[in-house]
């Protein structure tokens, strides 16, 4: 019997599950467990969802979904921390190992918030509180011989606290890779596949998505363009917005639409919902060990659209700077906190701990 057709129809029916789930799911505008949408380190935050073509030797790019995971990671680990405001903390450990043809990837992180003011519905002070989110997670990557693809499947449990409240919840992820040359690649992500099994009062939805991503490295120039497609499941979604103080309905004067107003308003609609999907970036390798990365995400935009000339909502920007023994990233993400903030990742080979303490 080949192995490689039972990986494969197994991989399929992975996948066809997981969507099939995502329906059976209560499609609830609020979700628990915000420590899901966050980025898992600097590199992630300096690109954000681009980060799922991301093909490089460097363990971060591991961290962020199974299929990433390479044999050069490897005894690489990386410690992570990130401040998204006064009050929120992000802290993450993850490393990688290669097992025969596969790699397994293990990690955990937290955020946590302390000393949060609460109110009452008068806006009276009450008490202080602590809020925190913690996650546990396993990768394994398996290549498929003689193929451009390559699979991965993930699993996780997490944990919420939010005052009297208290969250369990565990997830599955699952991502496929294709390598159509050195230079580009194909990726599709399916994230946070799951349930809350238990928590104290009536809980939301976990974040589930998909994503779809594209990457190529031109040849004769540092730059790797940069194109992910986010929420394949749902493309007319709401995208929530800031509440301004403006109020222009009743200075508006009401006219009947001509045929070519609506065609116009219908294709301003159209587009601006596939905006709301696409993020686009670039990265700029100057080699192996130092690289720069820039990134936009429409959706975040249109989310805190303010009415100004400027609005720079939505931007990313990260660098990594990487020798033998050492590794430092960076990452920053304007968009609101908690999600948003400043990025830090260390990256060390275990072999340069053993030295270190010889």
């Amino acid at each position: 019997m080949d192995i490689r057709k039972i990986t494969h129809s197994n991989f399929v029916v992975l996948l066809l599950l997981c969507v099939s789930y995502n329906f059976l799911l209560s499609q609830s505008a609020q979700t628990s467990f915000r420590l899901l949408n966050m980025p898992v380190n600097a590199r992630h935050a300096g690109m954000a969802d681009l980060a799922i073509v991301q093909w490089d030797r460097n363990i971060q790019a591991g961290a962020v979904h199974p299929a990433l995971l390479r044999p050069e990671m490897s005894k690489q680990w990386y410690v992570h921390f990130s401040n998204q405001g006064p009050a929120f903390k992000q802290h993450g450990l993850f490393t990688a190992y290669s097992i025969k043809k596969a790699v397994l990837g293990i990690g955990i992180r937290s955020i946590q918030a302390r000393q949060l003011k609460g109110m009452d519905d008068f806006g009276n002070a009450t008490s202080t509180f602590n809020v925190g989110e913690y996650q546990c997670k396993i990768y394994y990557k398996r290549f498929i011989a003689d193929s451009i693809f390559s699979i991965g499947i993930g699993t996780g449990l997490l944990w919420q606290q939010f005052e009297l409240y208290r969250a369990f919840a565990s997830t599955c992820d699952a991502s496929i890779m294709a390598h159509l040359s050195a230079n580009t690649h194909l990726a599709l992500n399916i994230k946070n596949v799951g349930w809350i099994w238990q928590a104290s009062y009536t809980a939301n939805s976990l974040p589930f998505t998909t994503q779809f991503g594209f990457s190529h490295k031109l040849s004769k120039a540092p730059f790797r363009l940069m194109l992910v497609y986010e929420g394949l499941e749902q493309f007319n979604r709401i995208v929530p917005k800031q509440i301004t103080n403006t109020n222009t309905a009743f200075n508006t004067s009401i006219t009947d639409s001509t045929d070519w107003q609506k065609f116009a308003e219908r294709s301003s609609n159209f587009f601006k919902m596939l905006s709301n999907h696409i993020q686009l970036g670039t990265e700029v390798v100057f080699s192996e060990q130092f690289k720069l990365s820039f990134g936009y995400t429409f959706r975040r935009a249109q989310e805190e659209e303010l009415e100004r000339s400027i609005n720079t909502t939505g931007l990313n920007f990260g660098m990594m700077f990487q020798t033998r023994r050492f590794g430092f990233s960076y990452g920053f993400q304007n968009i609101s906190v908690p999600l948003g903030g400043h990025y830090v990742t260390f990256t060390i080979p275990i072999k340069s701990l053993r030295r270190a303490y010889k």
